[in-house]
């Protein structure tokens, strides 16, 4: 049993090793592992959402804030520097 615990928290080390590209320390137990991937997963899930929310303009703005108060004073400030 002990085998298998130490392989399992091998892997678990091998597994952030790639997701991180070696640019963190790695703890001496296997308990924070887990969390860390809960938070690399969590933050891939809040990306995705965030993808969805802000897909109509390049600024990476949320959607209705864009369309409510932004899109017009954009479109106003492109004519006049195409008037100028």
């Amino acid at each position: 049993m002990l085998a298998l615990d130490n392989d399992i928290y091998s892997f678990k080390n091998k597994i952030q090793f790639y997701v991180n590209k070696d640019k963190m320390n790695y703890p001496f137990s296997g308990k924070k592992i887990l969390l860390i991937m809960i938070g690399i997963h969590l933050l891939m899930i809040f990306v995705e959402e965030v993808k969805k929310t802000t897909n109509n303009n390049e600024y990476a703005v949320d959607n209705k804030y864009y369309n409510t108060y932004l899109a017009k004073k954009i479109i106003q400030l492109l004519e006049i520097q195409i008037k100028e």
